[in-house]
């Protein structure tokens, strides 16, 4: 038993490390993540309608929203496909509420790929010059891509986590019996 209790100790303090390995990754890009959705959020509608009556958008307008289409998963890139999705009731609730943990690998080097080919696209300045409600736009698509390149980096911590975990219930359990 006291065997047992050192090693619950030993792998308590393994799982505090591994912990705080995650959270500290996780707490750079959270928060912006956060800030790119409340700034989503604050889109006007208004303003989306604006830009949907465009009869052609300029390339800054048209390379940020391929950057949302395609984190969104939609694969139709045309000017049409993006008038229809800036025409959705609730768009500004679906990207807020998007789960960047869904990005696959292949989703996030393609727009990794648009953003390396157009980085002017994609810096909040630029876009601020060409049309104000797209810069939150390009802010969101550049902050889940680095969320999503974090998860994938801390995804064997968790997985270690997880199993530090299990074997911590089983000392328990054994100590217990």
């Amino acid at each position: 038993m006291e065997q047992l209790s050192v090693e619950l100790n030993i792998e308590e303090e393994k799982i505090q490390a591994k912990k705080k390995a995650v959270e500290e990754e996780l707490k750079e890009v959270g928060p912006l993540l956060e800030k790119a959705k409340e700034s989503v959020g604050a889109i006007k509608a208004e303003n989306l309608t604006e830009i949907r009556s465009l009869r052609a958008p300029p390339p800054v307008i048209r390379d940020v929203l391929e950057g949302v289409l395609r984190l969104m998963g939609i694969c139709d890139m045309s000017w049409s496909s993006m008038k229809a999705f800036l025409g959705k009731r609730t768009i500004k609730e679906e990207i807020i509420n998007f789960n960047a943990t869904s990005i696959t690998k292949q989703i996030r080097n393609s727009v990794q790929e648009l953003i390396n080919q157009k980085p002017d696209s994609f810096k909040e300045a630029n876009v601020k010059r060409s049309f104000v409600a797209a810069a939150p736009l390009a802010v969101w698509v550049k902050a889940n891509i680095n969320y999503s390149i974090v998860i994938e980096k801390i995804g064997p911590l968790r997985e270690s986590l997880a199993q530090a975990t299990q074997n911590l219930t089983d000392a328990r359990n054994r100590i217990q019996n």
